[in-house]
């Protein structure tokens, strides 16, 4: 499936949204899941079509088709349906299935077929046991679990069929040509993506929205068989030993601007390059690379790299731009200490946050009854509007707002770092808490070295460091 563009995206009330979620559409818009509500009914018709050939699946399921037109009212495309219908209705169907496909094809299903006397008498195969069954329908359940693979596709298009005549369509709508062509067009054929489309809509709308065999069907195999959490190995990167010559070259640079003469200038660009280098140290020592609160230094890293150039930039026009910065952190430190103080806000014993050092270092510059507290980002500038300022706008794209999302405990960080999805389409591919940390992230030297550079080349510039 072709997916819109960031520019094909209407921007609605600060969200982008896209096509299909804009306007009134958008608000009648209900998604339904092929894997969750309707594949477990048509897994019947995907054991049929894993066979055999595409070929001659298509041709002994229009005899079937032809059958089931003629002889049944109901959708007899779900599995449930079918179950529920009488004995002797169900003998016949299945003795048209054994026909074209085999004398125990629907076998594995006996598992779930609510112990279904009728489908055991028809399919059972002694020989087979449990496990084997479970087995071949996790084999199928993986081939049609994903709406447009070629499989899937297929016993989609079959779902449609054995619904013909409930379906009613406009002369000249191109889901006819693609009902008619389907099985006769080869999956790699470029027409195919529209008809490919064309079955998923019309299945897709066409389906009624009944969950409870599909429920018994997840709910009875999670029993029956193993979770497989995936771990993704990523490969260590080859910059773990620049990292650390970056380091020293950091070491080196704050031992030589002790040669420069004390002023407020130094003071915010020496302390924020000690204080990026404590923490990458901290990374680096303690091999986190490849965690999430490497993650958290690289969002610190990427704004300590932009206050610090606009600052710089913005000097010219506001000499004491860099006495704001430290006055803009005390007042901080004022506001949290002053609740604390005055009994606006509690404080729990024990805690990291110590209300004396607090206060202490608020008055450390200047004292407190000439510290504003500013509740306005620094500058009065959003953090994009400085990103902007200084031509990192990409830097703002990407590095970013990738690591606020770790920052701020979003779905998609917390997801990407903190579980596991089982390999198991009988499990839904549900998610596995990693809770043995087996899961490593991508190591991050190579962003942090990046970073470093843009930040020593600001540093130096403005120190006058050769």
């Amino acid at each position: 499936m072709k997916h819109s563009s960031l520019d094909q995206h209407a921007n609605e009330n600060k969200e982008l949204v896209p096509p299909f979620l804009m306007g009134d559409m958008g608000k009648m818009f209900e998604l339904h899941s092929w894997s969750q509500e309707r594949m477990p009914e048509y897994l019947w018709i995907g054991i049929l079509r894993e066979s055999v050939s595409r070929e001659s699946f298509f041709n002994k399921m229009w005899f079937l088709k032809e059958y089931v037109l003629k002889n049944y009212e109901e959708d007899m495309g779900k599995f449930s349906t079918i179950l529920k219908l009488p004995s002797e209705q169900k003998l016949e169907l299945f003795e048209h299935i054994k026909e074209l496909f085999g004398e125990h094809i629907l076998d594995p299903l006996i598992v779930v077929s609510y112990f279904d006397n009728d489908l055991r008498k028809a399919f059972y195969d002694k020989d087979n046991s449990n496990d084997n069954r479970i087995r071949k329908i996790e084999e199928v359940a993986k081939k049609i679990y994903y709406r447009y693979d070629e499989m899937a596709v297929d016993v989609r298009y079959m779902a449609i069929i054995f619904k013909l005549n409930k379906l009613h369509f406009m002369e000249g709508q191109i889901v006819i040509e693609a009902l008619t062509k389907y099985p006769t067009t080869k999956f790699d054929e470029p027409i195919m993506e529209m008809y490919k489309l064309e079955i998923s809509s019309l299945e897709g709308m066409s389906f009624q929205n009944d969950w409870e065999y599909s429920k018994y069907f997840y709910e009875e195999l999670y029993l029956m068989s193993d979770c497989n959490p995936l771990v993704i190995n990523f490969d260590k990167d080859t910059k773990r030993e620049l990292l650390k010559d970056k380091l020293i070259e950091i070491r080196n640079l704050l031992i030589k601007s002790e040669e420069i003469k004390y002023n407020h200038k130094k003071d915010v660009i020496m302390g924020n390059l000690t204080y990026i280098y404590k923490m990458i140290n901290e990374i680096y020592t303690s091999n986190l690379e490849n965690s999430i609160v490497s993650r958290l230094v690289m969002r610190t890293l990427v704004e300590v790299y932009i206050n610090l150039k606009f600052i710089s930039l913005q000097e010219s026009k506001r000499k004491d731009i860099w006495e704001s910065f430290k006055d803009y952190g005390s007042g901080k430190y004022k506001n949290i200490y002053k609740k604390i103080e005055e009994e606006k806000a509690i404080c729990p014993e024990n805690s990291h946050l110590e209300k004396n050092l607090l206060k202490i270092l608020a008055n450390e510059s200047k004292d407190e009854e000439f510290i504003k507290i500013d509740f306005k980002n620094f500058a009065n500038k959003s953090i994009r509007q400085k990103f902007l300022e200084v031509d990192e706008k990409d830097l703002y794209d990407v590095f970013y707002d990738y690591d606020t999302c770790f920052t701020h405990g979003y779905w998609s960080a917390i997801r990407e770092s903190a579980l596991l999805i089982c390999d198991n389409p009988l499990h839904n591919y549900h998610s596995v808490p990693d809770i043995n940390g087996d899961q490593k992230l991508i190591d991050i030297s190579s962003d942090y070295i990046f970073i470093l550079n843009k930040i020593i080349d600001v540093v130096k510039k403005e120190l006058e460091i050769s």
